[in-house]
């Protein structure tokens, strides 16, 4: 089963399963939220396998997608009001910065990485 997970335009997180005309729409996990980042942790040579560094789809060969063994998903949440500060305020997601406006909205980020379990021993 092939699943897409992203960010809309409306700031809700999205899942999009299959991949042709036949497959149902995607449907909305949860709304609030402004920014996704993914990074695949690729694994060196060693078992039990550990990742080694973390990269982006963008970034990953070939080679790389055979040896993840984990997942490190950052997610920047926003309020529906804008009780707060009006200040601009920067925001780390893995790495990057992402610098928000002054819309007055409470924003918090929200690290986890995920170990593919199966992987670590292959």
């Amino acid at each position: 089963v092939e699943m897409t997970y992203y960010v809309d335009d409306d700031n809700q997180l999205r899942c999009q399963t299959g991949g042709n005309a036949a497959s149902p729409g995607s449907v909305v996990l949860v709304s609030g939220i402004e920014r996704m980042k993914v990074l695949y942790g690729v694994a060196g040579a060693t078992l039990p396998a550990v990742a080694v560094k973390y990269v982006d789809a963008a970034s990953m060969t070939t080679a790389d997608w055979a040896d993840v063994v984990t997942v490190r998903l950052a997610l920047l949440t926003v309020s529906d009001n804008s009780p707060l500060d009006p200040d601009d305020r920067n925001y780390q997601l893995l790495g990057e910065t992402v610098t928000k406006g002054s819309d007055r909205k409470a924003r918090q980020v929200f690290t986890q990485t995920v170990a593919l379990r199966n992987r670590l021993f292959e």
